[in-house]
């Protein structure tokens, strides 16, 4: 069973109070009642209305503050200055929900004097003022929302014209003044008959001045109104009767207290009508953000917008750059990520990342500088060797050496070694022959002697001879003693 929500508005200048069992009787005004389909995701209702192209009332929002509306009935009733009994006005009930409009209606009626005349409204689509087409919910629309031209921005009809059609078409009144319901209590329109009718409890004066429909939505005499309030300020909406600062009043600024402001100090800093948000240390206002920099953050790096010291390996930097993570084997030294012997002990530093150590084209140990081993060394522990593996020559003060030189001589990336008196180096090896010994004769062990003896006789190299059968060594030969 659907419930109906009472809400009663007391409106004008005849306040009225409530009983426990409803309204007070002999009161002028009306029941609205606006049904609304349950699957609409409604939590405020707007009430407006409109007399002779003024407000009847101050706007409703219904309720304030929002909150989801469930019941698909909602009902206020709306007092009335007893002066606008027999009056015709326009009502209009929008339906929202998080501030826009999803559903519209609206109708003329004509009050009855000192008792509350029942209206019914059914939302439908949304009205849309200004694409032409005349909904319930609108007086007039002529295809604009521009206000001074009998259709207001609002498509309500203004003070001073008659407007017809769809799209509308309207024009201004002659001096005698638009059609209106003389003789009725009209809110002061006719002066003479409302005298001793309604014991001067008339509506608001109809507006004699132009208001800003967006800081305002209505007024009475020569004042615009936002809700019960006076319009508005700069950089501030009329949103149901209450004064908003948001994106659309306050494009270029942000909102403190309700206020819009440039949003360029760091105190309130902000733009598109955000709330202004305080800069926090190390960080400035520009371009209406805060944030962190060069001139914010001297002394330290910037880490999601935030200026930090800059001296750990998670977040190092320095004149407000933005923070780096150091890699692995890396510290924070100075505002800067580096590696040494404290952050890589294990290997080397090359380009100041810190690798293994282990290669030959990056040796070393201990955080030091890695090195490239040259042609004949390979790395090994951390030290740029000259070993079997590296050098097919001879290895001579850590270097590889071809191994053929009579001073350093030597293969398989053995100790390089120098030949003794009577031999020379011949595939990596020292020898003696011809060439070394050529005065003498040499050893079985490769060393090279006179060649005069008759135990070690010889020449030119040959290999030494033992003498026997009685001969002695003559001229370096084995010959028979005479």
């Amino acid at each position: 069973m659907r419930r109906r929500s009472g809400i009663v508005a007391a409106v004008g200048l005849a306040l009225a109070v409530t009983a426990c069992n409803g309204t007070q009787s002999g009161l002028t005004g009306v029941d609205l009642v606006v049904h609304y389909d349950a699957g609409t995701a409604l939590d405020q209702l707007r009430v407006t209305g409109t007399h002779q192209g003024a407000a009847a009332f101050a706007p409703l929002a219904i309720p304030d503050p929002p909150r989801r509306l469930a019941a698909q009935v909602e009902s206020v009733v709306i007092l009335l200055p007893d002066g606008l009994g027999g009056a015709t006005i326009h009502l209009r009930a929008d339906g929202l929900g998080g501030g826009t409009v999803l559903g519209s209606a609206g109708a003329s009626v004509t009050l009855g004097e000192k008792r509350l005349t029942r209206v019914d409204l059914t939302l439908g689509p949304p009205a849309v003022c200004g694409d032409g087409q005349v909904s319930a919910a609108e007086e007039c629309d002529d295809r604009n929302t521009a206000g001074g031209d009998g259709c207001s921005s609002t498509c309500t009809v203004e003070p001073g014209w008659t407007c017809t059609g769809e799209p509308t078409v309207c024009t201004a009144c002659a001096d005698g003044g638009c059609p209106s319901d003389a003789g009725v209590a009209d809110a002061g329109v006719d002066a003479a008959v409302d005298a001793g009718r309604d014991a001067g409890r008339d509506a608001p004066p109809a507006c004699t001045v132009t208001c800003d429909p967006v800081r305002s939505d209505w007024c009475t005499g020569a004042q615009c109104q936002c809700g019960s309030a006076p319009a508005c300020g700069n950089g501030q909406r009329c949103v149901l009767g209450q004064c908003y600062c948001d994106a659309t009043s306050c494009p270029n600024g942000c909102c403190a207290g309700g206020q819009c402001v440039d949003g360029s100090s760091n105190q309130a800093c902000g733009a598109h009508g955000a709330a202004c948000t305080a800069c926090l240390g190390g960080q400035r206002c520009s371009g209406n953000a805060c944030t962190c920099d060069a001139t914010s953050c001297p002394n330290g790096c910037c880490s999601g917008g935030q200026c930090v010291a800059g001296t750990t390996s998670a977040a190092c930097g320095g004149h407000g750059a933005a923070c780096a993570a150091c890699d692995s084997g890396q510290r924070c030294s100075g505002g800067a990520c580096v590696c040494d012997p404290s952050s890589c002990p294990n290997g080397c530093c090359k380009g100041n990342q810190c690798v293994g150590g282990g290669s030959d084209q990056a040796c070393g140990a201990g955080g030091a500088a890695c090195v490239a081993c040259p042609s004949g060394q390979s790395c090994s522990g951390g030290v740029c060797v000259c070993d079997p593996q590296s050098c097919g020559g001879c290895c001579g003060g850590g270097q590889c050496r071809d191994g053929t030189s009579d001073f350093a001589c030597g293969t398989g990336g053995a100790a390089c070694g120098p030949c003794a008196n009577g031999q020379r180096c011949v595939g990596g090896a020292c020898v003696c022959d011809l060439g070394s010994c050529p005065l003498g004769c040499c050893t079985a062990s490769g060393q090279c002697i006179a060649g005069t003896s008759n135990s070690a006789c010889g020449v030119g190299g040959e290999t030494c001879k033992t003498c026997t059968g009685g001969k002695t060594c003559q001229a370096h030969q084995c010959r028979q003693s005479h």
